[in-house]
């Protein structure tokens, strides 16, 4: 049975630079705005995806030795919220069911996306991780590690959107992706600012304060925004 219904994108050209548009920074306040009223329609059905969210990053947070987990997680995770926002707004019925059918269609690819991510933050980390030792330049080290995880931010943002609704393989959609992200640069400096202020705000924390509230808020409100923000830069 072909679950991919829950998405009534085709698959379009391949010329995905003629059609990334670009929007005013401020856009993305509208984006969680437009989360928060899709929520509304099923309130009972989004807090419990909510939830369910929120414990999983926790679960993440608290227990270091499950986070190698996240990477194979977050993509199936963002999926099934986009189809579902994907589904409220054009008014059309959905289940857990059916949206799990359909993004297990599309298993592999998301969990090659996550690996991919996951790979250009690790080869960060180990950059800096050798800067240091090898040069003594431990307070700044973890300068080097930023243009890895933001080529793998960049890179994962949309590419769980482009292959359920748009059938994308997993290097198309993240390049896809990236150059979204670049050509609005100004939203993304937004998003950055705040987990630059997260990872700090959580570095002076107590760590049960920091997973079972701050982050699990931040990863809701970041699944909230992301059918709306996708269908402004790449939807049709």
């Amino acid at each position: 049975m072909n679950l991919h219904f829950l998405s009534s994108t085709a698959p379009v050209a391949r010329a995905d630079h003629h059609r990334i548009r670009r929007v005013q920074a401020a856009r993305c306040f509208a984006w969680l705005a437009q989360g928060f009223a899709v929520a509304r329609l099923r309130p009972v059905a989004w807090l419990f995806a909510l939830l369910a969210c929120a414990d999983l990053v926790t679960l993440f947070e608290l227990a270091p030795r499950l986070s190698v987990l996240a990477p194979l997680v977050a993509p199936l995770a963002t999926a099934m919220f986009v189809l579902m926002q994907e589904r409220a707004d054009h008014a059309r019925p959905w289940t857990f069911g059916e949206t799990w059918g359909a993004v297990d269609e599309h298993r592999d690819a998301l969990l090659a996306v996550g690996v991919a991510a996951a790979a250009m933050a690790s080869a960060g980390y180990f950059a800096a991780t050798m800067l240091a030792h090898m040069h003594g330049l431990r307070a700044w080290a973890w300068l080097a590690a930023l243009p890895f995880y933001g080529v793998a931010l960049a890179s994962f943002w949309f590419a769980p959107a482009l292959i359920v609704l748009r059938n994308r393989t997993p290097l198309d959609a993240m390049m896809t992706s990236a150059r979204a992200v670049a050509r609005n640069w100004p939203v993304a400096l937004i998003y950055a600012a705040v987990m630059g202020a997260y990872a700090f705000a959580v570095s002076a924390m107590p760590m049960t304060l920091s997973g079972v509230v701050v982050t699990p808020v931040l990863a809701v409100l970041i699944l909230l925004g992301a059918y709306a923000s996708y269908r402004d830069l790449l939807g049709e």
